[in-house]
């Protein structure tokens, strides 16, 4: 996860790249040295769908980063709540309203797979009270198989919603810890967790 801070909003991207170990941390560096590149490179304010556009041109374009799969969200976050976002494969996020977790409505392919690929910049306007949970998709595919999976996704919603009233720090700490617990401290995947929590007219 990287971020940038802008004098009228805050841009953050998410990025899940397959596989562990010492090749995929190095194409995670080379990954975020492209996508600092992006955020810093330029006094023009991109939209979530145009940076992604972007990094999906580099995927398919850039001979080392060609030879791996990711998945990718960027958002870009403005103190009245309002987010703009726009996902590549990526989970698309949980939304608290109305005293429930519903999952927002955005999609968009892997990005680096196509030539010319674009992607459509979706705009929230988060409310006082509400939350927003990005997770990637190692919280939700954890499990030998599809039926284990299926169950542990399932474990993991109930949990997400039995601990919707704790602070953020906390609300973090214990999804987490229940996440480890039923991996068996032994996660098949790498995972990210991110709140984003509406409070006193301020992400």
């Amino acid at each position: 996860m990287l971020w940038h801070e802008m004098p009228d909003r805050t841009q953050v991207v998410f990025a899940d790249l397959m596989g562990h170990g010492a090749k995929a941390k190095y194409y995670a560096h080379a990954l975020a040295g492209y996508l600092r590149g992006i955020l810093s490179g330029t006094s023009t304010v991109l939209a979530p769908g145009q940076i992604l556009t972007l990094i999906s041109d580099a995927l398919y374009d850039d001979q080392l980063l060609n030879s791996t799969i990711a998945t990718c969200m960027v958002m870009s976050i403005q103190p009245d709540g309002r987010i703009e976002m726009a996902s590549g494969g990526h989970p698309p996020g949980l939304l608290w309203r109305d005293q429930q977790w519903s999952p927002l409505a955005l999609s968009g392919g892997l990005p680096g797979l196509l030539a010319g690929q674009s992607y459509e910049t979706s705009v929230l306007k988060m409310e006082e009270g509400e939350r927003l949970l990005i997770a990637s998709d190692g919280l939700w595919e954890q499990g030998d198989s599809r039926q284990e999976r299926h169950a542990n996704e399932t474990t993991m919603l109930e949990t997400i919603d039995r601990e919707s009233g704790k602070q953020p720090e906390i609300f973090i700490e214990d999804v987490w810890r229940a996440f480890m617990k039923l991996a068996d401290h032994k996660p098949s995947d790498d995972v990210t967790l991110a709140l984003f929590d509406r409070r006193n007219n301020a992400a």
